[in-house]
């Protein structure tokens, strides 16, 4: 869109080499970029942004869901564990339970060779207040 408003007003807009794709330059007297071209840009950018966001809702209603709706925050995850899943998704094979709420509950991951990284969760002997080696202490 910007090398289209450049190429609007005359202006040839060009790229350098070593430089990323995206990076488009022109010359212009910088009152002429500050005063037209760029709020003209931004003006355009968000015109482009909001048409983009209605095309978009309207094809996720039309071949999706109905309700375009933000997910309100502060959602619990247990709820997704719990199985209380909304009636129009699908129920997992599996709930994998996130990372972050094992490791609060103590549990770590026990490394497995085959895999060549944690595959089962295991109580945390640290958190959980016994010692590493209880079992083999004799007491």
């Amino acid at each position: 869109m910007f090398v289209a408003l450049c190429r609007r007003y005359g202006l040839q807009p060009y790229r350098e080499p070593g430089r990323r794709y995206s990076t488009v330059l022109v010359r212009a007297p910088k009152t002429f970029q500050e005063r037209t071209l760029w709020p003209e840009f931004l003006a355009l950018s968000e015109e482009l942004e909001a048409h983009l966001q209605e095309l978009t809702d309207r094809v996720i209603r039309e071949a999706i869901n109905d309700d375009v709706s933000e997910a309100p925050a502060g959602e619990p995850v247990a709820a997704l564990l719990e199985g209380q899943l909304s009636s129009t998704s699908e129920s997992p094979t599996r709930a994998a339970e996130p990372t972050h709420l094992r490791r609060a509950r103590g549990e770590q991951r026990a490394f497995d060779p085959e895999a060549g990284r944690g595959a089962f969760p295991v109580a945390n002997p640290r958190r959980s207040g016994e010692s590493p080696d209880a079992d083999s202490r004799g007491d």
